[in-house]
């Protein structure tokens, strides 16, 4: 985990801890609103501290959860999820970057 957590600015380990340790301990899901309280974090900084720990957890619309308590109609629902928007915003930035050539002559 600490090779991946270097690519997040501003991400600790233990931040990521934390969150794992309060998501295990609740029993799974849990939403930024329900998370902020509890750590004191804005919603930002929980989804950033996620974001840096794809190994350990997941994302989708129940909020978040260890990734390894969740069944695999989650999981497989959360990565084409995530599969859908990355391909959303990859067409966006070649269409930008299209614009971009476009103006250079």
């Amino acid at each position: 985990m600490t090779d991946q957590l270097q690519l997040f600015a501003g991400v600790r380990e233990a931040d990521v801890h934390e969150l794992l340790a309060l998501l295990r301990a609740r029993g799974g899901w849990l939403t930024r609103r329900q998370i902020a309280p509890l750590l004191g974090w804005n919603h930002r900084k929980i989804r950033s501290v996620a974001e840096a720990a794809p190994d350990d957890i997941i994302r989708g619309p129940k909020g978040y959860a260890p990734l390894d308590r969740v069944d695999l109609d989650a999981l497989s629902l959360c990565a084409g999820r995530l599969e859908s928007q990355a391909r959303k915003m990859l067409a966006c930035a070649c269409a930008w970057r299209r614009r971009a050539h476009a103006k250079l002559g």
